[in-house]
């Protein structure tokens, strides 16, 4: 109900779900599959979202994957970004090039000082353990529940491990 409601132009889109790609004119080919998934995207193409307001608040990102509830929830114009988990990469508004896969995996990552991020967080809440929270961060990988960097704006960190806290920028912590 109250799917793809303002389309114009836009083909080759999928929703199901309550206001599903709702605010969708030329955005094309996109999958909205859960209540607001997708809601206010208008000129958005190649997204996937499913799951209950995943992807919800994006406009113009585009090539975006947001599996499970509140994935890129925030996502307003990023591209090329995958979470996959509840919660996963909730906060990223313009960020591109991440990948989050567990629940609140890259939570709070939000880069908005230029649009290429290319972090990589897998497992429960990494880079999200409330202790030094990837926020504005670019290009590090955390593998591993409850892994984090060493800083909110840390660079280049590969942090890998069960609780493992990154030491610094340009390094490696297993």
């Amino acid at each position: 109900y109250n799917s793809l409601t303002a389309n114009t132009t836009g083909n080759y889109n999928t929703a199901v779900g309550y206001e599903a790609l709702n605010g969708n004119t030329t955005g094309v080919e996109n999958t909205a599959i859960g209540n607001g998934s997708l809601k206010l995207n208008t000129t958005g193409g190649y997204n996937t979202a499913i799951g209950r307001i995943s992807l919800n608040q994006n406009t113009e990102g585009q090539l975006n994957t947001a599996i499970g509830y509140n994935a890129l929830l925030a996502n307003t114009t990023g591209t090329s970004n995958t979470a996959i988990g509840l919660n996963a990469l909730s906060y990223n508004t313009t960020a591109s090039y991440n990948t989050a896969v567990g629940m609140g995996a890259l939570y709070d990552a939000n880069r908005t000082a230029d649009a290429n991020a290319y972090n990589t967080a897998i497992g429960y809440k990494a880079g999200d353990t409330g202790t030094n929270d990837i926020t504005t961060g670019d290009k590090n990988v955390l593998v591993g529940a409850s892994t984090a960097a060493s800083s909110a704006t840390a660079s280049n960190q590969i942090v890998i491990g069960y609780g493992a806290i990154g030491h610094g920028d340009n390094i490696a912590v297993i």
